[in-house]
């Protein structure tokens, strides 16, 4: 039963003293650990005499919270007669942890994966098509005189404009495919679970009249086409740095043949 509290505690859970008094620490209970959880917690206060570790905790307004907490039991003799817990409230710690890993992960003005996360979705794609015996598709795009937009209009709606350009690749793509930013103009499509590579052909299709649609910012119409390089894991039993590259090469092909179209590897 809790015997006392000090002011951080009432501030940081919402219970006054007097609410807290007579209870068990089960009054902040968030449900998130389980038994086994406890029992481990338990098993080595009675073996060490303390215990620290990371808890969420549910504040009396229903909010879940991170802490830090150290439990150490007060002895008298051999006999344990009372539990000290000290704990620190680690919501801006993991607020903070969570923007470094997407700013670590994700691109800062689309929000699409960046190089780094499209890296490590290329090789769980790769190691799940040889698993599967299916197709992986490497499509490389760059759009097409983005570098007009820029000049004629500046910056700032160059911005706005690969902002709109990313969601339209997000409503062309299925659940499980990625759309990742390299940087500038240049977006990769990865599209898993194929089991042909005719397949592919509906979903680039899509892309392509998607991203050709008349663009409206403000009171500025804009319209661009994308040019798009295709390689197929593993008829291209390359390694993932390779092809990206292969995908690179095709895009280029594109570009020469006339544009608003994609090239296969």
């Amino acid at each position: 039963r809790i015997l006392d509290v000090n002011g951080a505690f009432t501030r940081v859970t919402g219970y006054s003293r007097e609410e807290a008094l007579g209870q068990t620490p089960a009054l902040l209970n968030s449900g998130l650990q389980d038994t086994a959880f406890y029992r481990d917690m338990w098993q080595r206060l009675n073996e060490t005499g303390q215990w620290q570790g990371e808890v969420w905790n549910r504040k009396k307004s229903g909010e879940l919270y991170p802490e830090i907490l150290h439990i150490n039991a007060v002895t008298k003799g051999d006999d344990i007669t009372h539990y000290i817990g000290m704990f620190l409230d680690i919501t801006d710690l993991k607020n903070t942890q969570q923007r470094l890993e997407n700013l670590a992960n994700y691109d800062s003005l689309t929000g699409l994966p960046n190089r780094v996360l499209l890296a490590d979705r290329l090789h769980q794609a790769l190691a799940n098509a040889k698993r599967h015996n299916q197709l992986v598709a490497i499509c490389f795009l760059d759009l097409d005189d983005f570098k007009l937009v820029n000049d004629q209009y500046g910056h700032e709606t160059g911005d706005h404009f690969l902002i709109e350009i990313a969601q339209r690749l997000l409503g062309t793509i299925r659940v499980n495919d990625t759309v990742a930013r390299l940087g500038g103009d240049e977006f990769v499509l990865l599209v898993t679970d194929l089991e042909h590579p005719g397949e592919l052909d509906p979903i680039l299709a899509r892309v392509c009249a998607s991203i050709a649609r008349p663009f409206q910012l403000g009171d500025i119409d804009l319209g661009v086409s994308v040019s798009i390089g295709v390689t197929l894991y593993p008829l291209d039993d390359s390694d993932p740095d390779t092809l990206l590259r292969h995908a690179d090469q095709s895009m280029y092909q594109a570009k020469q043949t006339g544009r608003n179209r994609y090239h296969v590897f």
